[in-house]
């Protein structure tokens, strides 16, 4: 009987144990339960942050596409303008260059024109001259 008694004191002191061990184990998994819990929550609110940030990085690049491919077209016309412009100078230095030709050219003429005129206004005077001394002899 005490043999029975012994055996009877070491089964519930096992079984005390085990029971102790076991609401151990069962307050560990709560507390890892919870733990998981708020390691999701948090996995989550990261996802949807990465998620947030990814769509405004997204929107941000389609714009600085968008005024890339606007500030390559204005490039384009500015060079076109400016190939325009270029050309429209060059046909206005082969006008002014001709103009100029053309009133050195002139000037030329007019220069010998008026040469033209003073030798005939020197004539008249030589001739009027040579009235006056035929007339005095």
């Amino acid at each position: 009987a005490a043999d029975c008694k012994k055996a009877e004191d070491d089964l519930k002191s096992d079984y005390e144990e085990t029971r102790q061990t076991l609401e151990q184990t069962i307050q560990n998994l709560e507390d890892i339960k919870l733990e998981l819990a708020e390691v999701q929550c948090e996995l989550n609110n990261m996802k949807e942050c990465s998620r947030k940030k990814s769509e405004e990085k997204s929107a941000m690049l389609k714009n600085m596409e968008a005024r890339f491919t606007a500030l390559q077209e204005e490039v384009e016309r500015e060079r076109e303008l400016r190939v325009a412009i270029g050309a429209q100078f060059e046909s206005y230095k082969v006008r002014v260059h001709s103009v100029l030709k053309q009133q050195k050219n002139n000037d030329v003429v007019i220069g010998i024109s008026e040469h033209e005129a003073i030798v005939i206004q020197l004539s008249k005077e030589l001739e009027m001259l040579k009235c006056q001394v035929h007339e005095l002899k």
